[in-house]
């Protein structure tokens, strides 16, 4: 007998296809006296899908078990895995916010922890662990899956011994994907032995892909000349989570992370790398780090008396005395905009090119757009904020920007 260890106070949304797999585990809540409800999805993709939704539907009625379908009436044709994983997800995390439950439970067993092992691999996708996890968030909930160390083959033995309505999709037949191929010629075709060996393996990695992972999370550095410690899996990973921060699920390639490498390596003080949604990978001068750069930004606000004000890229208070930051009682009213290259700023007694200051400061090139300046009511830049990558305002500070 197949066991299954929950927790029963919880409540519990299955994800069920009416496949052998989601069924067995639809029949081990059921015999074990879980609480819980069933999500099925009809991506409209074949023929027999209203059939095996028509059968579901009437074994949760004959069980009493709530039943929510989701029929997508959008044409899915590029993409597919990634568009229908989206869309079930999707409607997964609606129903259990709608309907305050507690987990997801999902019907992954050995041959998909197996063939998802193969596929990273085979991809050299950059992952945070090896396999499946039995416990997992997408989507900001918890997703569970309680048959990772069964076999297929004995979750359709299961569902035939004891009964269990069941059916097979079709497509899963094709090798038209990778992970069919996959499936078919490699993990069907591995004996116990074989099986035993690939879960160790799995183990094994996430043991050392733990110990490295926290190694770098520790770190946490941006400094190039700690970056170019790391090796090429290590620098892939620091990257990835950065942009996860922003994009979760991102994946960042090795041939992209071997481009980062060299430009770490470069003399050149600045230099961007567009991803892509937004992002970049940005070296500026000692320090290399992913970002969500701003679009160019022109603005310009008039302070008409001392007082203060707060914008996206800069806190004033100029109530006080502000002869640190050059400005006198005639100067109003002022003008604080962002500064261009062509701005020449008094030093001692001579003029300086803003660019030349912003090269002197090791400025990175996305704050140089919107970096302020104090213009007097004579239009002289009485004041430019000098760039300190280690400045933190405290409450004294009558002028900083929002770096």
């Amino acid at each position: 007998m197949i066991k299954i260890n929950l927790n029963k106070s919880k409540r519990y949304l299955l994800a069920c296809s009416f496949g052998p797999d989601s069924m067995a585990l639809f029949d081990l809540l059921i015999r074990n006296k879980y609480n819980f409800e069933v999500a099925h999805v009809n991506y409209g993709l074949r023929v027999e899908a209203v059939v095996e939704t028509t059968k579901l539907t009437q074994y949760c009625e004959e069980k009493g078990i709530k039943l929510h379908i989701y029929k997508v009436e959008e044409e899915i044709n590029r993409n597919i895995e990634e568009k229908c994983r989206e869309i079930r997800y999707d409607f997964f995390e609606k129903i259990i916010e709608k309907h305050r439950l507690d987990a997801l439970l999902v019907a992954h067993n050995q041959d998909d922890n197996i063939e998802t092992f193969f596929l990273q691999k085979n991809r050299h996708n950059i992952v945070e662990k090896y396999g499946l996890q039995e416990t997992g968030y997408i989507n900001n909930y918890t997703v569970i899956r309680p048959l990772l160390g069964v076999s297929k083959a004995d979750l359709l033995k299961y569902c035939d011994d004891n009964g269990v309505p069941y059916a097979i999709d079709s497509s899963n037949m094709s090798n038209k994907f990778l992970r069919n191929k996959i499936r078919h010629n490699v993990v069907a075709k591995m004996d116990a032995n074989a099986r035993q060996v690939a879960v160790e393996e799995i183990k094994n990695l996430n043991l050392k892909l733990l110990e490295s992972h926290n190694h770098i999370k520790s770190q946490n550095t941006k400094d190039v000349k700690n970056l170019l410690i790391y090796n090429d899996e290590e620098l892939a990973y620091h990257f990835t989570m950065q942009c996860r921060v922003f994009i979760p699920g991102f994946e960042l390639s090795l041939k992209q992370v071997k481009e980062f490498r060299n430009v770490l390596l470069s003399d050149k003080p600045n230099v961007t790398i567009k991803l892509k949604n937004g992002l970049f990978f940005v070296k500026s001068y000692d320090l290399a780090e992913i970002k969500m750069l701003p679009k160019e930004t022109n603005y310009a606000f008039i302070i008409d008396k001392p007082r203060k004000f707060e914008c996206e890229y800069f806190v004033l208070d100029f109530t006080k005395d502000t002869s640190n930051r050059n400005v006198k009682a005639d100067d109003y009213p002022l003008t604080i905009r962002n500064a261009s290259k062509e701005d020449k700023v008094k030093v001692k007694d001579y003029y300086v090119s803003m660019r030349r200051e912003f090269i002197n400061w090791k400025m990175p090139n996305e704050l140089r757009a919107k970096w302020p300046v104090i213009v007097n009511k004579d239009g002289e830049i009485v004041y430019v904020p000098r760039y300190n990558v280690n400045f933190k305002p405290d409450l004294n500070t009558n002028f900083y920007v929002k770096a």
